[in-house]
């Protein structure tokens, strides 16, 4: 299967389980077994998000599970930590629920329609905290800590590293007979406003 952009509710797994490892209740090195392999957390998270393996996804909801982030008591939810963190953060939007102990996430197992959902609006504020580079959030209170610490770095590197991020170039494709340049995934703006008509 080619690699595909990851989808967005990745992006709440691996922001899960960046705070698992910045609050000391996880760690990037720690082996994590799903399946038959036994790899690094980071390892788990860099093919879920560069090459959307959704293997490394529930390897990593397993995670997330057997750390507490996400608790469930006679088959349902009750507790969940990623709702707390986005609730504080005032994404409302994002939600993973019904996941399973055993790395289940999707339709099957009980979660996907009306369980997970990410407005586009709180996807695009949740991208905006990853940014260390961003402005402070307008609508978080003044001085509001970083949403990760050190966790932020492996998560960035993936994202960048992400395959087939370029959704209008074809930066990534170069290799490939009859390769056209498209637009670049990343590029100088002339004014860097989005309003720059006059």
């Amino acid at each position: 299967m080619s690699p595909y952009p990851a989808s967005l509710l990745k992006l709440m797994v691996a922001v899960g389980v960046g705070r698992l490892v910045d609050v000391g209740r996880s760690d990037w090195a720690l082996p994590l077994t799903y399946g038959r392999q036994t790899r690094p957390v980071a390892d788990w998270l860099h093919d879920m998000i560069t090459v959307s393996s959704n293997d490394a996804t529930s390897a990593l909801v397993q995670h997330l599970h057997a750390r507490g982030a996400i608790q469930r008591k006679g088959g349902v939810e009750v507790h969940n930590a990623l709702h707390d963190l986005f609730a504080t953060e005032g994404l409302p939007g994002l939600r993973l629920a019904n996941t399973q102990p055993d790395g289940g996430w999707g339709n099957g197992a009980g979660s996907g329609v009306g369980q997970i959902q990410m407005t586009a609006w709180d996807a695009l504020r949740l991208l905006w905290r990853l940014d260390a580079d961003a402005p402070a959030p307008p609508w978080l209170p003044a001085g509001a800590p970083p949403l990760l610490g050190a966790s932020l770095a492996p998560i960035r590197r993936a994202l960048e590293a992400q395959q087939r991020h370029e959704i209008l170039s074809s930066g990534s494709l170069t290799q490939l007979p009859g390769w056209v340049p498209g637009i670049p995934a990343r590029f100088a703006h002339k004014t860097g406003n989005t309003e720059n008509y006059s």
